[in-house]
């Protein structure tokens, strides 16, 4: 089940249809099952009632409308500089919202740029050093990350990071919500989400652009740098 601001589980019927994961169907059959659901809920706080009037009951119960934030949209797009580098426009995201895109390859580039997007969790770009030819791969995150979670970060309920970087995106999209991802704007109100790099691929800057103001992710930072061939995409 993908946390979503609404239940996205398939029904019993089209579970069925996948009859190679019986593990799968049975999980979806428990869900659809409301009296089972009871029973558990029951079950949790009578053997664990702490954790049961904290999480289900309590002050941190889980909220769809964290989710729904989550699920917002952006007029954004994705520009790099590099200082003796080349960056062809190629790139790799995941975002808040849980969607993860195939590698941007050029021949998408210009298309995706009419795209709104999520906020960004996980940003992977291919830089062309000019003085060897040499290709490099680079992996970040918009926020500080532990080593653990580096290359499969999790969408963590309240996670302070998506928090913060959340506020950062409001105050370039005041009021932005859910909502406004029905209809996507000009291409000349998109914002820029800028990278910054010096001559040893090192990242320099981080921020969003818009309207002629930066506003700056201050946590943004490179967790993996690498030498690849020049038609790998890792």
């Amino acid at each position: 089940m993908s946390w979503q601001a609404k239940e996205i589980m398939p029904s019993v019927e089209e579970a069925a249809k996948h009859h190679f994961n019986e593990i799968w169907y049975y999980r979806v059959a428990r869900f659809h099952n409301l009296e089972e659901r009871k029973e558990y809920l029951d079950s949790v706080r009578k053997e664990h009632p702490n954790f049961y009037h904290t999480y289900i009951d309590g002050p941190k119960k889980v909220s769809a409308e964290w989710y729904k934030q989550m699920q917002t949209k952006y007029p954004w797009n994705l520009e790099v500089e590099v200082d003796g580098g080349e960056w062809n426009g190629e790139y790799y995201m995941e975002f808040a919202n849980t969607e993860r895109w195939t590698a941007i390859g050029k021949e998408r580039v210009e298309e995706e740029k009419k795209a709104m997007k999520a906020m960004p969790t996980y940003i992977k770009i291919w830089l062309i050093d000019k003085e060897t030819g040499n290709r490099w791969g680079i992996r970040l995150h918009p926020f500080k990350t532990e080593e653990q979670e580096q290359n499969d970060y999790k969408i963590i309920y309240d996670d302070a990071r998506l928090n913060g970087l959340y506020k950062i995106f409001q105050q370039a999209f005041p009021g932005r919500t859910r909502a406004h991802n029905i209809s996507t704007p000009s291409i000349n109100q998109f914002a820029t989400l800028k990278l910054k790099f010096d001559d040893h691929f090192e990242l320099t800057e981080a921020y969003l652009q818009k309207d002629g103001q930066k506003f700056v992710l201050p946590d943004a930072e490179i967790h993996q740098r690498y030498e690849i061939n020049n038609t790998a995409y890792y």
